[in-house]
């Protein structure tokens, strides 16, 4: 009697089991080289396309770096292409593929469940709570992304994802005019037990210095089985993320304020002379990089020839008679255009 059971119990779990197939683990991934780059590049092509599909301005310099973007990326494909075309995959590989991962049976209710079904109160455990987390880290850096991506002067490097219990350097902002670095990072603690707190901290440094600091906590509720059977919530969960909003605001400020200064000190530099007289403190032509005009003329801003928006070294001349700087097509190699003798 006791075996006849255990059988019929083993056929009951056989038939709950269903396989489960990654497509991207099992079969996709094994074709790129480096397949954490080809996420970046697929998040970069997403990315760029939502850029032109909602009609944001794309300037030249976002042209140019959104091109060259899509060209590594058409080109990892490519490699990738040639790599599943060479590789014979085996009858014993494709029944791998098929049946590599079993769902493990359904686990039976848990108080959690109980408490989040008879009450509304959700008790999330380290994943999820790990997720949220994550979820807020992400949409903070798909704004700086969004904002200075497609910007001559700064540069976003690509986003590491947070370790579940330490600190993550998750990404730098660096200026292409100053060479000035921003580094975000990220600590995370979790607790996962009902009535316990989770904690996320966010902190932009500037070499040793922090500039803006953000503590996001994950509070989980609790409950349990009253008298009568049912579940009774004894306090709710809550997530408090309210510091990200100025984070980011202070965070903002100083990378356009001080990681990169050269920009509005020309804007002051410009209003200086237009009150008092003066030179303007850029050339008449545009940078040969970002097509802004930025190109620094006087070493009371930067090195002539620099441009202070993408930090660009300029080709230049400067006029042997006036001073005047100018590019290829403002004179030649000695003299510009101004001073050149002509044939009256």
């Amino acid at each position: 009697m006791e075996k006849r059971n255990e059988q019929a119990a083993k056929e009951f779990v056989e038939k709950k089991r269903e396989s489960k197939l990654n497509l991207w683990n099992d079969i996709f991934s094994q074709y790129f080289s480096d397949p954490e780059q080809f996420n970046r590049q697929l998040t970069q092509f997403i990315k760029a396309r939502n850029h032109i599909a909602h009609n944001k301005l794309l300037t030249f310099f976002a042209f140019k770096k959104m091109h060259d973007e899509l060209s590594d990326f058409e080109l990892t494909l490519s490699k990738a292409l040639e790599q599943f075309e060479q590789k014979n995959a085996s009858e014993e590989l494709l029944d791998t593929w098929l049946h590599e991962q079993e769902q493990e049976e359904y686990d039976e209710q848990s108080l959690r469940d109980r408490i989040f079904g008879e009450t509304g109160v959700e008790i999330r455990d380290e994943d999820e709570i790990y997720e949220l987390f994550c979820q807020t880290v992400t949409a903070l850096y798909d704004t700086l992304w969004d904002r200075y991506h497609y910007d001559p002067c700064f540069d976003v490097s690509d986003m590491e994802i947070p370790v579940k219990d330490g600190t993550t350097k998750v990404c730098v902002i660096k200026s292409n005019a100053s060479d000035e670095e921003l580094t975000l990072y990220v600590s995370i603690v979790l607790d996962d037990d009902m009535d316990s707190s989770s904690y996320l901290t966010i902190e932009a440094k500037h070499g040793e210095d922090v500039i803006a600091k953000a503590e996001c906590t994950y509070h989980n509720g609790e409950g349990h089985e009253g008298e009568e059977g049912l579940c009774v919530a004894d306090s709710d969960s809550e997530y408090i993320d309210t510091e990200v909003h100025d984070f980011l605001e202070a965070l903002i400020d100083y990378i356009e304020e001080d990681l990169n200064p050269y920009v509005k000190q020309v804007a002051a530099m410009e209003y200086e002379c237009g009150r008092h007289g003066g030179t303007s403190p850029v050339a008449d032509f545009a940078c040969q990089e970002c097509g802004k005009d930025g190109v620094s003329i006087t070493e009371d801003l930067l090195p002539i020839g620099k441009c202070c928006y993408c930090g660009y070294e300029n080709e230049h001349y400067v006029c042997e008679l006036c001073g005047t700087v100018y590019d290829d097509m403002g004179g030649d190699e000695h003299l510009c255009n101004g001073c050149m003798p002509r044939d009256d």
